[in-house]
């Protein structure tokens, strides 16, 4: 999924849903942008800002 813009709380339920019906433990969502929603589900993690920059880093 590539989205354009900031992430939004309804874009997070519809990749938890998708994440449930592939039966994943984790998704770890990427977003350039530093307002994005974080996460309040689990099994979805949404890096951001710094966290983002640091996982690029490694």
């Amino acid at each position: 999924m590539r989205l354009e813009r900031a992430l939004k709380e309804e874009d997070l339920a519809s990749i938890y849903q998708l994440k449930n019906k592939c039966r994943a433990e984790l998704a770890i969502i990427f977003s350039p942008f530093a307002d994005a929603p974080p996460s309040c589900y689990p099994g979805l993690e949404v890096l951001t800002g710094q966290a983002f920059l640091t996982w690029m880093m490694y």
